[in-house]
């Protein structure tokens, strides 16, 4: 049985008086996280829920900064809330490529949300083994 998506469309403004309770997350900006996509392999793996695209190559993938509260016109998330993406990849996500995201949304909106979240994870441990995030007291398993 699927998730409920009710949660992943909220009406405008039901998110910010959610996220007003809370106290403003400081946001991380980094060129060497940024540089950090040179090369990678796409994270995110959402073009390939359309039909017939697939993700283009480690030369087009860079850190795409996921949607979260704040994040607007002109106004990036944080470089935490982020994954690499692939050029395919990144405009879906971005909502250039608006076509693909609203069918990707409409139909698998689960797989969807799974993804991102992956992607974020995935980035997070890569650049913990890179050196870029470092737990004090932590230990690489």
């Amino acid at each position: 049985m699927p998730v409920s998506t009710r949660y992943l469309r909220t009406p405008v403004g039901v998110a910010d008086v959610f996220w007003s309770r809370y106290p403003r997350f400081a946001g991380v900006r980094s060129d060497k996280v940024m540089a950090s996509a040179t090369g990678m392999l796409c994270g995110l793996r959402v073009s390939s829920l359309y039909p017939g695209h697939t993700c283009a190559g480690t030369d087009t993938t860079v850190v795409t900064h996921i949607n979260t509260p704040g994040k607007g016109t002109s106004t990036k998330s944080s470089d935490i809330a982020a994954a690499y993406g692939c050029f395919n990849c990144h405009n879906i996500v971005d909502g250039v490529d608006k076509k693909r995201r609203e069918y990707i949304e409409e139909k698998y909106p689960n797989a969807y949300a799974y993804r991102l979240l992956q992607a974020v994870f995935e980035f997070h441990a890569r650049l913990v083994q890179q050196g870029l995030i470092v737990i004090p007291d932590g230990e690489t398993l």
